[in-house]
């Protein structure tokens, strides 16, 4: 009897308590898009760096990679307007970096099991109201196939709108290889395998901007270029993480797509993708951060698109006449969703 009455009232005080903290809390529980699946996470607080500091020691490295360098801090423009076509004006306001999943979660083989809800990904960032971008595999739980993915898109109220793409290959009659670019649709909230996504609260708000032309150094290759910049200026103990939001002016860059899911395992990853040589102009969305920390990061990882073309961006490969115009935005936080075991993936 006394047992029962003890069980009886921890339950009664447990009822009590919920409606406290509900009636403490009720607006953001109306707000706060509770995770449909649960993941291990942790977060990270970054080194949130100068923005005029940042710009110089980036104006100062790119003058021997590039003829013509412009570093400058400046509001970003409206980057709703064309050519961006972002869901989101600007990029400050509570910034954070995720990186979710794993490249081993897709090679040698395909873990089936591992698809994330973007939705969940903004409340595990502490995001009621987000507006997100960056590069990962396709959504191929809803689609059906395996696809890069190029996400843009921002959650309000528990609610995804996007403007992402997902990109697969395509068999040529000749025997060669193309590839097919899809526009998602609000219901197809999810990314496969692994994801690196900057997210904001999109306010209109100074960046630094670079203005780049003419690639004077043959090894040079801009994601890992910039980071290996920002590394060294700021060191380990200093780990910087920002958005990369870019236009590919001019010239051809080398650009791969990943087939359809191998029924082998893979053995070298770069020897499984399919590249294509990709002309300007096109959209470059992506993170860059400078230490691994211990997270077993993806890092660069950089996706472009334009109307018809999309993509994992490699580098330029018309170094006569490229041309870019890159916005950076640094984050206070990195979120590390999933992390897998240490995996070494050949050829990535």
């Amino acid at each position: 009897m006394l047992k029962k009455f003890n069980i009886y009232k921890i339950k009664v005080i447990s009822l009590i308590l919920l409606i406290l903290i509900g009636c403490n809390l009720v607006e953001n529980v109306h707000s706060y898009c509770f995770p449909r699946k649960l993941w291990h996470v942790e977060r990270h607080t970054l080194h949130f760096p100068d923005l005029n500091e940042m710009a110089h020691v980036l104006s100062k490295q790119l003058k021997s990679q590039f003829h013509y360098v412009k570093t400058e801090v400046a509001n970003s423009p409206d980057l709703r307007e064309e050519p961006f076509l972002l869901t989101t004006a600007g990029l400050t306001g509570s910034t954070r970096v995720l990186d979710i999943g794993s490249l081993s979660n897709l090679v040698p083989r395909p873990n089936l099991k591992k698809s994330y809800s973007l939705v969940d990904m903004m409340s595990i960032a502490e995001l009621n109201t987000a507006y997100a971008f960056g590069a990962g595999a396709g959504p191929f739980k809803q689609l059906g196939y395996n696809s890069e993915g190029v996400y843009n898109f921002n959650v309000r109220d528990c609610t995804l709108h996007q403007h992402s793409a997902s990109i697969r290959v395509t068999n040529l009659p000749n025997g060669t290889f193309g590839y097919k670019l899809l526009n998602l649709n609000d219901s197809q909230t999810d990314v496969g395998f692994l994801c690196n996504l900057f997210a904001s609260k999109g306010h209109p708000g100074k960046v630094v901007q670079l203005h780049l032309k003419q690639r004077i150094n043959s090894t040079f290759v801009l994601g890992t270029g910039l980071r290996h910049i920002l590394r060294k200026h700021f060191g380990s103990e200093k780990p910087i993480g920002v958005g990369l939001v870019g236009l590919f002016k001019n010239g051809v860059a080398d650009t791969s797509v990943m087939p359809t899911f191998s029924e082998e395992p893979v053995e070298n990853f770069a020897d499984w993708v399919k590249h294509f040589n990709t002309s300007a102009p096109f959209v470059m969305l992506g993170t860059i951060l400078t230490e691994d920390q211990g997270l077993n990061l993806y890092t660069p990882h950089i996706h472009f698109r334009n109307e018809h073309q999309g993509g994992h961006f490699i580098n330029d490969i018309s170094p006569e006449d490229v041309e870019y115009v890159i916005y950076l935005s640094p984050a206070e936080y990195i979120y590390r969703v999933d992390q897998p075991g240490i995996a070494k993936i050949n050829g990535n």
